[in-house]
């Protein structure tokens, strides 16, 4: 079994790093937050979940597949991001503006994970990068002053269309790249 999500990666960029190095200063005494290696931060556009190992070879044979009509890759930065469960914050990053080459490609990721009966999550899309995940706090007005913070508009550009391996493990997620696509 091995357990899949597509993701896009961003061009590497001096502004991304900074938001990074900024939102890790800004919770610099919340220690219950597990920051993501700047290395492997990305854009998840569909999580799979554990499939087959067939599944999985049947789903790198498609990829290509999925890149059909899709041209522009700019992303636009929108805020900074707290996502709560139970009004208890959880994870930590940036969002961008949901735009017609990240739907496109949700979408044609989806179109092709049906024939496979995969479940596709059900939740709005809210493009963003995880900077970090809590585990818990007793400060939640520091997460929701995170949240208020000015953000300057910033440009960025798609790098790779990219297909990991997730393997779990008790120091964080391992990422095995089983298929990219260059922008």
């Amino acid at each position: 079994m091995k357990r899949l999500f597509f993701a896009v990666t961003l061009k590497e960029n001096k502004k991304l790093n900074e938001l990074y190095e900024t939102c890790k200063l800004h919770f610099n005494n919340e220690t219950s937050i597990k920051w993501v290696n700047i290395n492997q931060l990305h854009i998840t556009l569909v999580f799979i979940g554990e499939v087959d190992d067939n599944i999985a070879k049947s789903i790198v044979c498609e990829c290509n597949h999925i890149l059909s009509e899709i041209s522009v890759s700019i992303l636009n930065l929108d805020c900074y991001l707290v996502f709560y469960h139970r009004r208890v914050p959880r994870v930590v990053g940036i969002k961008f503006e949901p735009n017609n080459f990240l739907v496109m490609l949700k979408s044609n990721i989806e179109n092709m994970l049906k024939k496979y009966d995969i479940l596709i999550e059900q939740r709005p899309f809210v493009p963003h990068i995880t900077f970090g995940r809590v585990k818990h706090t007793n400060n939640v007005q520091i997460f929701e002053q995170y949240e208020t913070k000015l953000l300057e508009k910033n440009v960025f550009h798609a790098d790779k269309l990219i297909l990991f391996q997730s393997t779990l493990t008790p120091q964080g997620s391992i990422y095995n790249v089983l298929w990219e696509f260059k922008f």
